[in-house]
């Protein structure tokens, strides 16, 4: 099994993003292959960047502002029109200067404050990583379950609001109490519940299908669905590594109905993104597919567009 590095990891960010914005950059694989430095020399050309072809700070700054401004909004106008996962746009935050007091902390901050919060939210069932003070991407992604269960705003931040509900969780929890191992997702809030072998459940954030239309990677298939079907599933098939799929790579993929998985990927917004599959963070799915086997429950529940004719699993 593949283990990611950090340029490995910000490769794949740039390759998710540039298969949302129409560049050609081939598999979405972490390599810094010929199709995937083409690719990053257009989009610095387009933005008015040095086409030097290198994922660096300022090229990765413009990718996300042209991201946001380009993909968030469609993701959350198809959402909205069709009523899935509470996907209502929220206002990118400014950290006040108070946040140096210990009143807000996100990624980035190592404090003795972001050690409670983490010993905190790996108590109510998250994941925040080892609770060593550092605020890293693990409990980046743990912040942003804890919210979307809670029905917060959708960031990584934690602010008085998330401090308020750590002292007084108000979250629904899994609507079954049946036996692990098993998953639940709930496309309203976005998020998985995990039940172990031994019963306990584990809160992880997902993104799930974004109900816009694209062309296939089929031959004659034409344009699709992206649409995740809701209902009672299995665990049918496992690839224990990487699936080169025709829209992306699915890292430790979980086959749970046709082309639909359960799989990892670099890139996991707080929206319905995907073009059909429910992803989680690479970190999340190793947790997610050591605590699944072959025929496990997967159920998904929740507001979802009636399955469409033209439906795909995607990616």
């Amino acid at each position: 099994m593949r283990r990611c590095s950090v340029v490995t990891i910000l490769i794949e960010v740039f390759q998710t993003a540039f298969a949302e914005f129409g560049y050609s950059s081939g598999s979405i694989d972490g390599n810094s292959g010929d199709k995937s430095i083409e690719a990053l020399r257009s989009f610095q050309r387009d933005s008015g960047l040095s086409d030097t072809g290198e994922p660096d700070p300022e090229s990765f700054r413009v990718l996300i502002t042209r991201y946001d401004k380009e993909v968030t909004a469609a993701h959350h106008e198809a959402a909205e029109r069709l009523g899935i996962g509470g996907a209502a746009p929220a206002t990118p935050r400014v950290i006040p200067k108070s946040a140096e007091a210990g009143t807000y902390l996100q990624q980035g901050y190592s404090s003795p404050e972001a050690q409670r919060v983490q010993e905190r939210v790996a108590q109510l069932g998250h994941r925040p990583g080892v609770a060593d003070g550092t605020f890293g991407a693990a409990t980046a992604s743990a912040i942003l379950a804890f919210r979307k269960a809670e029905g917060l705003e959708r960031d990584a931040i934690v602010g008085p609001d998330v401090l308020e509900r750590l002292d007084g969780p108000q979250a629904a929890g899994s609507r079954s109490d049946g036996p692990g191992p098993r998953v639940e997702v709930e496309l309203d809030r976005q998020i998985m519940f995990a039940t172990g072998a031994s019963g306990g459940i584990t809160t992880i954030t997902v993104s799930t299908g974004s109900g816009r239309q694209y062309q296939s990677a089929e031959a004659g298939k034409g344009i699709v669905t992206a649409h995740t079907p809701v209902g009672e599933f299995v665990i049918l098939r496992r690839i224990d590594g990487l699936r080169e799929a025709p829209l992306g790579t699915l890292y430790r993929p979980l086959y749970f109905g046709g082309g639909w998985a359960i799989h990892g990927n670099p890139h996991v917004p707080a929206y319905p993104a995907s073009h059909g599959c429910v992803r989680t963070a690479n970190v999340d799915q190793d947790f997610v597919f050591d605590l699944l086997g072959d025929g496990d429950s997967v159920w998904i529940y929740g507001k979802n567009p009636p399955l469409p004719s033209d439906a795909d699993a995607g990616f």
